[in-house]
């Protein structure tokens, strides 16, 4: 019995727990801010509002949306064809997005693989339907390696001072055979799962309360070498919320934005009051509130009775009449403005996800220069990710088909993050070209990964090799156009040289003849 692991384990769930439901209700736009004067608390809380903007999300879903898995693939063909039936027999092809939204969500996330099905569902406490998929060996893949996600409010990895993973724990409440309230926890180690259950109203700090669980094996065998749950994370050992950085933003965006919503009220129905004669002036003031009928009473009338309500009448002891003008408009939707700027620094992510570019479209060296930051966050979570889906597949081909295959040797492929595009960009990438810079520097620059310039790869040196043929050719013709000009010279020359002398001659015979 691991007892000190157990109480590690269930208080450090249970202190990570408020921390997880933040983070999701703060991508849900759940409003959890608090004003800080008790009067605005109890007015919306009253009428029931609970209208946000909810800008907190768009950190999660600017990564998640750019961190698109193309494939996973292994050393050989055969391989690659088991891990996709793998893949297909649990539906994560389908589940896949959600779970990267979850992973950056909350910051890590949990998958579980067990090969029985049931067993597997008693095991981590969590549905494990049927699923009516391909045969092989007479037995569907689902239960020969069953995945199942385990979220990051009951699910937890723990570590040792070196950074090696000692264990994971889940935590949960469920009923006993008789319906009485108990508190789950499983240990699961690398060579054992420990289960526990202990009564919902006993102390966690005293070892009688917590009972091992008699109805199955126990502690059960793990004999994969491996603990049966992985965890995805967005950093190591754990991850933080995508969007953690927005908390506090958002919650001034919230309260900018309910307050302006409930100021448009009073632009309809502004509050009115009026200024009273003054029947006696003794033991008065100019300011002191005085019932309207004779249905309310005076008695201890202050300024505390003035309500501020839409359409409100107020009754003073003075002469005038007048009305009280809500708050201007300008002033909230001015705080929004600055309020996404802040956002915008605050997570690192270009200003035109947080609003609108008013008409004005950047170029793309714009766009590429504000994009870096976040182009540089999804590798760096798809760096992390591909290792533990590494290892989760490796883990999950050995339970299924026991077939070792090392993590290194799997191959997980997302798209590429390419750099917007415009005409002088082109023209840069050809006057790199022109400048001998090779091809698969230039696609590497515009994003591609060395799978897809491995794809090109025959194209790129068919073109290299019309190109130095073309080269080649060049050279031979311009060689052969050289000799033919060097021997027309001579030709010429010669033709020259004849002439002349015959002409020399001439003179001379001249010359005699005139003598």
């Amino acid at each position: 019995m691991s007892f000190e692991d157990l109480v590690e384990a269930s208080r450090e769930i249970d202190a990570n727990l408020p921390i997880a439901q933040k983070a999701k209700h703060y991508y849900d736009g759940e409003d959890s801010s608090r004003f800080l004067a008790s009067v605005f608390n109890d007015f919306f809380k009253q009428e029931d509002f609970t209208g946000t903007l909810n800008y907190a999300s768009i950190p999660v879903d600017a990564v998640a949306d750019r961190l698109q898995l193309l494939s996973i693939l292994g050393p050989d063909d055969a391989t690659t064809e088991q891990i996709r039936d793998l893949l297909d027999a649990n539906k994560m092809n389908m589940r896949l997005g959600q779970f990267i939204l979850d992973v950056l969500t909350y910051g890590e996330y949990f998958v579980a693989v067990w090969p029985d099905e049931q067993e597997a569902s008693d095991l981590f406490d969590l549905d494990a339907d049927s699923l009516e998929v391909e045969l092989v060996d007479d037995t569907p893949l689902n239960r020969k390696a069953k995945m199942m996600f385990c979220d990051a409010e009951t699910t937890r990895a723990f570590y040792d001072d070196g950074g090696e993973q000692r264990f994971i724990a889940r935590k949960w409440e469920s009923k006993d055979f008789e319906g009485k309230e108990i508190i789950r926890v499983n240990l699961y180690y690398i060579d054992r799962v420990e289960k526990y259950w202990w009564f919902k109203k006993d102390d966690i700090a005293t070892a009688d309360a917590w009972l091992d669980d008699d109805q199955t094996e126990w502690p059960m065998d793990n004999p994969y070498g491996s603990i049966p749950i992985f965890q995805f994370s967005t950093g190591f050992p754990h991850g933080k919320p995508e969007h953690r950085s927005m908390f506090g933003v958002q919650d001034a965006l919230n309260k900018i934005f309910q307050v302006h919503i409930s100021s448009i009220e009073y632009l309809g129905y502004p509050i009115i009051y009026t200024l009273m004669d003054e029947t006696s002036a003794a033991g008065t003031s100019d300011f002191e509130y005085a019932p309207i009928d004779n249905t309310e009473s005076d008695a201890g009338s202050d300024v505390n009775k003035l309500k501020n309500n839409p359409g409100e009448v107020w009754a003073l002891r003075a002469k005038s009449v007048g009305q009280i003008e809500p708050a201007g408009s300008s002033n909230f939707i001015d705080s929004l403005k600055t309020y996404k700027e802040i956002a915008s620094e605050v997570t690192g992510l270009p200003a035109r996800l947080f609003s609108s570019t008013d008409g004005q479209h950047p170029g793309a060296d714009a766009v590429n220069a504000a994009d870096a930051v976040l182009r540089q966050r999804v590798v760096d979570r798809s760096v992390i990710l591909s290792e533990q889906l590494k290892q989760m597949i490796s883990f999950a081909l050995k339970m299924a088909f026991g077939k070792e295959v090392p993590a290194k040797e799997i191959s997980v492929q997302w798209r590429p993050q390419s750099l917007q595009v415009d005409a002088a960009m082109i023209a840069v990438f050809e006057f790199k070209r022109a400048l001998g810079v090779p091809e698969e520097q230039i696609l590497t620059e515009l994003g591609y990964t060395q799978a897809e310039i491995d794809i090109f790869k025959p194209n790129i040196e068919e073109k290299r090799r019309v190109a130095e043929d073309a080269r080649q050719a060049g050279m031979e013709n311009a060689a052969k156009a050289a000799r033919t000009s060097g021997n027309t010279d001579d030709s010429s020359n010669e033709g020259k040289g004849a002439n002349g002398s015959k002409a020399n001659a001439n003179d001379s015979s001249a010359s005699r003849d005139t003598k």
